[in-house]
């Protein structure tokens, strides 16, 4: 039980108590300390001192392994640890200015996508029954995606392959959870699933306005699931990367939102490099990598009109105007040397996308335009873009400040007011009212109203996504949508739900997309985790423990051995 307590940093009176933050020096002294016993005593006794300390050193571990076996690696290694010791070990341990214990952010893709939100998709998921898995698949199809940044959800292949899904596919899944997934589990699971929800959309966040109240509300949040979920079954303490959670909020006090240093974003990277690599003969791939980035950046420099100064001559030469003018007014060379206007020359908003309007979607000037009903220059939108990443069309719910209040509308038609000198965009909504928390989804719920206004658009906050209340209103899956086969429609349908009601949604506070704005209209309570639930959290989940064979948590997650922790046999 003290294995359970250290996990959740409490003691046994369920008061926070902070393990102490492992000392960067002393790892230094440990890393040698290893090398040390495994060449003066034997390779068990490093793995196991290894252990105990929680060192290890992959660059020197690799010495030591494989000099075993490969005498060669042997003999340069004694020479090395003669001359060279230092390259040896890991060279962040001499890099100045770099603590490993306080530098090391809490990595979001691993530890949180690929890491919770994958240990419970692949439990709850993998263990549904097919017919299950069918109204799971028809309540994805019918997902409400607009104000989610979602182009497409491909159900059947989430569904199908939940087991070998990556990061941008779990983020679909905790944004959909709720409303999909939720009265198929059982209670304590759906507790567990709520609560993750909310969590994960304050942990990528991008815009923290306030750092102090962020950082005080994720880490209840953080609480909240891990009391959750360690009572459930205190056999996830195994799972270190629930533990790191806990370390969360420390790293964006330090480094800003968690988001920003994600680690998956260097891996785009991979792209550029194998384009560098594609012709080399792979016999030296470092140096044609290098070879090729530096011709990238010569011609880089070359058609942006740099000088080039040669020492012998002592002359100045330059590329002429027709080579500069070659990059300039070609759009497919600018994007294939890595060039974006577009970062460089920030667009103004609102932007008309210049999207066509079918006739479907005309409507009548509304009633709220009178005054302007033969104004020449009013015309209807398609769409228009409010910021990078919002935009508005049909059907799009947003959020507008008005006397310093948050009030929420459904876009029914969107309209320009043109003049010489600018021009005014307007959106007409139907007002929806925000009522009680509903107790399923433990979102705020709101009502359709009969009121309708046409609003500027510097008074949109930005936009929300809502879903439809499906489980007041029980509403059924039924297949009804035709499949698509290379572009054409096909007998073969596919689950759908068909609504009951299209008046009653709720706030989907999972959204990941603007979540502080979601928040902020929900204004959902948040319950603080006080000792007596640390108590009952750490009671109840080992006694569960102790009648669930170690490996049933382990076959459910399938991870790797390096992704478990063994606990000592006496708790």
């Amino acid at each position: 039980m003290a294995h359970v307590q250290s996990y959740l940093q409490v003691d046994g009176h369920g008061q926070e108590r902070p393990n102490p933050l492992s000392d960067w020096a002393l790892t230094f002294k440990r890393t040698h300390a290893l090398y040390n016993i495994a060449i003066s005593n034997n390779i068990t006794q490093f793995k196991t001192q290894s252990t105990l300390w929680g060192v290890k050193d992959a660059i020197n571990t690799k010495f030591v392994i494989d000099s075993r076996t490969n005498p060669v690696l042997k003999t340069k290694m004694e020479v090395l640890d003669l001359n060279y010791p230092n390259r040896l070990y890991n060279p962040f341990l001499l890099l100045e200015g770099f603590d490993g214990v306080l530098d090391t952010p809490v990595e979001i893709l691993h530890v949180v996508l690929l890491g919770v939100v994958k240990y419970l998709a692949r439990d709850d998921i993998a263990k549904l029954k097919e017919k299950e898995k069918t109204i799971l698949i028809g309540r994805l199809n019918s997902l409400n995606r607009l104000s989610l940044n979602i182009d497409s959800i491909k159900a059947d292949y989430l569904i199908k392959h939940i087991k070998s899904l990556v990061g941008r596919h779990f983020k679909i899944i905790i944004q959909s959870a709720p409303f999909v997934l939720l009265d198929l589990l059982s209670p304590e699971r759906r507790e567990i699933w709520i609560a993750l929800c909310k969590m994960c959309a304050l942990i990528f966040q991008t815009r923290i306005s306030h750092m102090d109240s962020y950082l005080d509300e994720l880490t209840l949040h953080i609480h909240r699931f891990l009391r959750l979920i360690v009572q459930s079954n205190a056999q996830w303490v195994n799972k270190p990367k629930l533990h790191m959670l806990l370390h969360l909020p420390e790293s964006i006090r330090r480094f800003g939102p968690a988001s920003l240093f994600s680690t998956e974003k260097f891996e785009s990277y991979n792209g550029v490099l194998r384009k560098a690599s594609v012709h080399s003969n792979r016999l030296s791939p470092s140096r044609d990598i290098a070879v090729t980035f530096a011709n990238y950046s010569g011609l880089k420099f070359l058609v942006s009109g740099g000088f080039i100064y040669d020492k012998q001559t002592g002359s100045i030469s330059n590329a002429s105007n027709e080579v500069q003018q070659v990059f300039a007014r070609n759009p497919l060379l600018q994007r294939a040397m890595g060039y974006d206007y577009k970062s460089i020359h920030s667009l103004s908003y609102p932007l008309d996308l210049n999207i066509k309007l079918t006739k479907e979607d005309e409507v009548a000037i509304p009633e709220e335009f009178d005054a302007d009903r033969n104004y020449p220059h009013l015309s209807q939108l398609a769409g228009i873009m409010v910021s990078k990443h919002e935009m508005l069309r049909q059907g799009v719910f947003v959020v507008v400040e008005r006397r310093s209040k948050l009030l929420v509308g459904e876009i029914k038609s969107i309209w320009v007011k043109k003049t010489p000198q600018s021009s005014h965009f307007y959106v007409h909504l139907q007002g929806f009212e925000t009522a009680h928390v509903d107790e399923h989804y433990q979102m705020r719920s709101i009502v359709r109203t009969p009121n309708h206004v046409v609003v500027n658009t510097k008074y949109i906050r930005g936009t929300i996504n809502v879903q439809h209340n499906c489980h007041q209103f029980q509403c059924p899956v039924v297949s009804t949508r035709a499949s698509l086969m290379e572009r054409e429609e096909t007998r073969i349908t596919q689950p759908m739900v068909k609504h009951s009601d299209d008046n009653h949604y709720i706030i989907n506070s999972a959204s990941l997309s603007n979540p502080e704005l979601h928040r902020q209209v929900a204004l959902l309570p948040i319950e603080q985790t006080n000792p007596r639930d640390w108590i009952a959290c750490v009671r109840g989940g080992f006694a569960v423990w102790l009648n669930v064979p170690d490996e049933l948590l382990y076959n459910d997650s399938e991870d790797e051995a390096d992704d478990v922790i063994v606990p000592p046999a006496q708790a």
